[in-house]
């Protein structure tokens, strides 16, 4: 259970990255409006940092029984290729060959991490 637990953390902390991607887009006014004002006027805001609380409570849940260095590598890199694809597909990012070098470098490692990792 507490894979399912890693994959809806980074599957939340993705979703949230996205969302202030989002929010961004739509653009942020600070003056003269109170802190539930500004929520209020970017509904990406509200659905990000209920993706962040999401995250932080099935991230939390895995720690009970996945180490924190197995976890932190798979929860970063996954968030990440997560992120990457969506901002290839929706915001039809560019990458160059040294990036992509790069993403598979990384998701390498995290398949080393938890390939070598000691089984109990």
């Amino acid at each position: 259970m507490s894979v399912v637990f890693l994959i809806l953390a980074f599957c939340f902390n993705s979703g949230a990255n996205i969302l202030l991607k989002l929010a961004a887009g739509r653009g942020f006014q600070w003056h003269g409006l109170g802190f539930f004002e500004i929520l209020s006027r970017n509904v990406f805001i509200i659905a990000a940092l209920v993706s962040f609380g999401l995250n932080l409570i099935f991230y939390f849940l895995a720690l009970e029984r996945i180490a924190l260095s197995i976890a932190y590598p798979i929860m970063n890199v996954m968030s990440i290729v997560i992120i990457f694809g969506f901002a290839i597909w929706y915001f039809h990012d560019s990458i160059t060959l040294w990036q992509a070098i790069g993403y598979a470098l990384m998701v390498t490692g995290m398949v080393m991490v938890f390939y070598f990792s000691p089984k109990s």
